[in-house]
């Protein structure tokens, strides 16, 4: 029997203009995960299209209504749950994975994304300081410019199982949604496409923020945030540094979401 055939990687490097916080990551990535969704027809509408179909039933059967939630349900928690791995502090994310086809170790498209090692604490920098629309565009901007990347998205692939991993070094490998997958490695035998976006940042001089001299709103349920996160604003990236330039003597493992994205065409 022969084996699959190895497919070269194709690199992508992404400069971002401004530090990614947290918040601003998982939105990076989720928009990423939308616009690869929607560009290799996995679903038959863009993502806020989609969204409006699953508020209203108008013209659309149940069984194509019913499979519209559940993607969008999918994502959701996909997205809460990425975000908390982000937050956490004895979490180190490296790399998020996404793979289309029948099974994990079948792939027909691959995506791996290389995070920057200094991302800050969602809870210590504010929105108003690091909005995610310059990381978005910069990322935006990288893949539509690069020919390779275009030519791998407009190869048709039917519609198929979308898995989303993370790896990371975790103390705590307990998780209600990302199950360990201690196994499991890349690989390079695959049917179609394998990219690699690499993320980092332009340069160290942006992470001179003020987000330590912004008020904080007071949380009556929290009332230790506001008193923390000014003190801890300066620690948000070097922790996360400091993590990952440990990384050669730390253990990466691969975590698999539960949920599993399905792609769908409209039933008539």
């Amino acid at each position: 029997m022969l084996g699959r055939k190895k497919i070269e990687e194709l690199e992508v490097c992404v400069k971002l203009d401004e530090p990614l916080t947290s918040d601003s990551c998982c939105k990076l990535i989720l928009e990423l995960v939308k616009y690869l969704l929607y560009q290799k027809q996995q679903i038959p509408v863009s993502y806020e299209y989609l969204l409006r179909l699953g508020a209203s039933s108008v013209g659309v059967n149940d069984r194509s209504l019913a499979t519209a939630r559940a993607t969008l349900s999918c994502l959701e928690n996909i997205s809460e749950h990425l975000n908390t791995e982000l937050c956490c502090e004895s979490s180190a994310v490296k790399e998020i994975f996404i793979s289309m086809g029948a099974t994990i170790l079948a792939p027909k498209f691959c995506l791996r994304v290389s995070l920057p090692p200094e991302i800050l604490s969602g809870q210590c920098h504010f929105k108003q300081q690091h909005s995610p629309r310059k990381p978005l565009l910069n990322l935006m901007r990288s893949i539509t410019e690069s020919v390779d990347f275009q030519e791998a998205m407009a190869l048709p692939l039917m519609p198929t199982n979308t898995f989303f991993l993370l790896q990371k070094r975790d103390c705590n490998k307990v998780s209600e949604f990302f199950v360990p997958k201690p196994r499991y490695a890349i690989t390079n035998a695959t049917a179609g496409s394998r990219l690699h976006l690499k993320l980092s940042h332009k340069s160290h001089e942006m992470w001179n923020c003020n987000c330590k001299n912004t008020v904080s709103v007071y949380r009556d349920r929290d009332a230790s945030y506001s008193e923390l996160a000014p003190s801890q604003n300066t620690a948000g990236h070097r922790s996360t540094e400091k993590i990952f330039e440990g990384g050669q003597d730390s253990i990466y493992q691969w975590y698999q979401s539960r949920d599993i994205i399905k792609g769908f065409k409209f039933s008539r």
